[in-house]
Parts: C-alpha cells; structure tokens; sequence
C-alpha cells in the first residue's frame, strides 16, 4: 500500500480565510448551515439567528454586539450544551 505525505496548497489565501469556528461564539462550525452562514455572515447559524436575522442590513454595514450582551448570550449557550451533555451521559 501506498501512503503519500505531501500536502500541496493550491491557494494559500483562500486557506487563511477559511475559518471552521464562528468569530462571535468561538464554537466550531458543524453544518452547511453553519458554513453558509458563516460565508454570508461570519459567524454560525445559531448566531445568525440570534444576533443577524433580524439586521440584516446593519450587520453588513459593520453592527457590533455589545460586549454585556455577548457575554450574556454566551453564558446562556454554555449552560444549554453543559445540560445537553449531563443528559446524555458524555
């Protein structure tokens, strides 16, 4: 059997643009909803959803989250997957 190691990037650019964790959650990117969303938007579905959809327009004009709101968010979301995993046992 025939095993090659060589890695050849075709376009290093594109390589440094591709993200696979959402800029606003830092969770990583799992569905093509998430890479789609994240190709138009920059961050995940679920973030899309809470923070984008309804500003759509603002947010391509540059719309910030504040920092109170974010963290907020975050926590809430944390506490939602660690009550996910106490279920299932993982």
């Amino acid at each position: 059997m025939y095993t090659n190691l060589k890695i050849t990037l075709l376009d290093k650019d594109a390589l440094n643009e591709a993200s696979f964790f959402c800029k606003i959650c830092l969770y990583p990117l799992i569905t093509q909803k998430d890479f789609s969303s994240n190709d138009k938007y920059k961050c995940c579905q679920e973030c899309y959803l809470t923070f984008v959809q309804s500003r759509k327009e603002e947010w391509k004009k540059g719309f910030k989250i504040d920092k109170a709101t974010l963290s907020k968010y975050l926590n809430t979301r944390k506490l939602l997957h660690e009550k996910i995993v106490n279920i299932t046992g993982d």
